[in-house]
């Protein structure tokens, strides 16, 4: 991507949003390099676009350096559904054991993912050891486009809010 020499260079960037622009996995990896570098970066915003488990990968440099990060958008991009496909649950068990040590978190957007039960039951876990620092989670959709978390994924959900200091869900 054209974009990552300039990221690059934009150490002190506090706010990044790529939402709604297409972007698929090949986008995010030509990226991952220059996020890295992000340090100071509160929010990332990548909503609505096209990436799935595959891409994630690219995210851990910077998720493991992103001390600061307040905010993670990720909503709206595992937009196929079939009973084949896990990629919304293995996408939130690739980014759950970097999201679990971001110290600055408090709000975290997986709205619309397909996460079903499985995916829910990592962001379970991230609810559960964030320490208290989180304070918002979507989980919303729409009924095209929801995360079909079902009855085990709502059991899971229960037991991590049970002492959490959640103020959104």
């Amino acid at each position: 991507v054209a974009l990552s020499p300039a990221l690059a260079l934009m150490t002190r960037l506090q706010h990044l949003n790529l939402s709604t622009n297409h972007m698929h996995d090949e986008g995010l990896v030509s990226l991952g390099p220059a996020l890295a570098g992000l340090t100071r970066l509160e929010t990332l915003d990548l909503k609505r676009n096209k990436l799935s488990s595959a891409g994630v990968p690219a995210l851990f440099g910077f998720l493991t350096n992103a001390r600061l990060l307040r905010e993670i958008d990720l909503a709206g991009n595992v937009t196929h559904y079939s009973f084949q496909s896990s990629d919304g649950p293995d996408m939130m068990a690739k980014l759950t054991p970097y999201i679990i040590k971001l110290p600055s978190l408090q709000k975290i957007s997986v709205a619309s993912n397909f996460l079903f039960s499985l995916g829910v039951k990592h962001l379970a876990s991230i609810v559960v050891e964030s320490f208290g620092s989180l304070t918002s989670v979507d989980l919303g959709g729409t009924r095209a486009a929801g995360n079909k978390i079902g009855s085990a994924g709502a059991k899971s959900l229960a037991a991590a809010l049970f002492h959490t200091p959640l103020k959104e869900l």
